[in-house]
């Protein structure tokens, strides 16, 4: 369990660079053809490190479901997740969406309560209660500088179907590298898969594109994006191998924070005043009913 500690911390900074970098990113590139580069660029990265460190050498003698529940993995976590992360950027900002993104474990509970017939318990109970008030507060806009209503109902939808997507793929990742008994390989099947589907589903929809030309300064964000992002699949598919899921997912509540810390500096988000104030104590609800939920 010890040993997972680390690569779950790795990953909780590595995520929370490539969610504020890739805000900044999408400001000059719609969220498909950018969440197609970052797709891309991570395959092959998680590809490569594979093949140097043997991972990949694993592959032909594993049983065929590992392999598809790798790939279903890296399509619920990529491919529907990381679309939902940059429709909810785009309209909220990468600090209310890094918080709503912090709504994990809540959904983890209530699949765990739903599908699995696990009760909650007092304390789950209470944790649920915190993090339904922090995202209450964090959705609720208000002044003449926040965007419409629309919008903002969609990027909170977005964001919050992000964590739906990220508390159900963990369940997926274990059973995959039950016959896959290497992280690493199994990341890069399911990133690989993932940015196979997209790219075709973008290329069948270029119509969709809101820009021709994607500018250098983008092009290096996108990079920067993709390395991150490999980086924090890497850690994060390696920590659930070592460490028990509700133990990473509470390590991972250090993403909402960070990105809250940076986000003016590095996601481009100036919060100010009173909408400052909502957003932090928006964090603060939501991280701690999120360990609430997780530790109980």
């Amino acid at each position: 369990m010890v040993a997972g500690v680390v690569p779950a911390l790795l990953a909780a900074v590595a995520f929370a660079v490539y969610q504020l970098v890739n805000r900044r990113a999408l400001l000059g590139v719609d969220v498909y053809r950018g969440t197609s580069t970052v797709m891309g660029v991570g395959a092959v990265l998680l590809l490569l490190v594979a093949g140097l460190t043997g991972g990949l050498a694993l592959v032909p003698s594993a049983p065929l479901t590992s392999l598809l529940l790798c790939a279903a993995a890296g399509f619920v976590h990529f491919f529907c997740g990381w679309t939902f992360l940059g429709w909810s950027q785009v309209r909220l900002g990468a600090a209310r969406t890094g918080i709503l993104i912090g709504t994990v474990p809540l959904f983890g509970a209530l699949i765990a309560a739903l599908a699995l017939g696990e009760a909650l318990s007092p304390q789950d109970v209470v944790g649920l209660l915190v993090v339904v008030s922090g995202v209450a507060i964090v959705s609720a806009r208000r002044g003449a500088a926040d965007t419409p209503v629309a919008d903002a109902r969609l990027g909170v939808a977005a964001g919050l179907a992000t964590a739906l997507c990220w508390s159900s793929s963990p369940v997926l990742i274990r059973r995959g590298l039950e016959g896959l008994p290497s992280p690493l390989a199994g990341a890069a099947i399911g990133m690989l898969a993932s940015a196979v589907v997209y790219g075709l589903a973008v290329l069948l929809t270029r119509r969709r594109a809101r820009r021709s030309v994607v500018e250098p300064g983008t092009r290096r964000l996108l990079l920067i994006v993709g390395l991150a992002a490999s980086f924090a699949i890497w850690m994060q598919w390696t920590a659930f191998d070592l460490a028990p899921v509700a133990t990473v997912l509470a390590l991972l509540q250090l993403t909402p924070i960070t990105v809250v810390v940076l986000a003016s500096r590095i996601g481009g988000d100036r919060l100010t005043g009173r909408a400052q104030q909502r957003v932090l104590l928006g964090a603060a609800l939501t991280v701690s009913g999120s360990l609430l939920l997780v530790l109980g």
